[in-house]
């Protein structure tokens, strides 16, 4: 919760155009069900990861960063920074592996698909 608080107080800085963080406190209950969700989310893929016994996959990793940083006039250099920064290695390592666990539920769930009018969809207590 206070990573989400600190990164609303950054993207305010941002948005203003300065480079402080501003003095200004913001409520921390908007914050508390975007949390609670979050690491619920993670507990389950955590759970998935551990039940189906998932590795992180290093042709995917790499497939990401290359997306990631091919984008930048200097590719190479980001790589080495990335590679240099633990915090972001480790996050990125995460989001790569919790997609693997998605991509994991995704093939062993059965997907049915329903043909349905606009309205039902959209009023669906009729």
């Amino acid at each position: 919760m206070d990573h989400l608080h600190q990164s609303a107080r950054q993207q305010m800085a941002m948005q203003q155009g300065k480079q402080q963080l501003p003095d200004v406190e913001l409520p921390k209950e908007p914050y508390i069900e975007e949390a609670t969700k979050r690491v619920t989310l993670g507990l389950l893929l955590a759970e998935v990861i551990k039940t189906n016994e998932l590795k992180l996959d290093q042709a995917k990793l790499q497939e990401r960063m290359f997306e990631m940083f091919s984008q930048y006039p200097n590719p190479q250099q980001m790589l080495e920074y990335y590679q240099k920064n633990q915090q972001m290695r480790t996050q990125l390592e995460s989001q790569v592996l919790e997609e693997q666990a998605i991509e994991s539920l995704l093939e062993k769930a059965d997907i049915n698909t329903v043909t349905k009018a606009y309205a039902d969809v959209m009023n669906p207590a009729k």
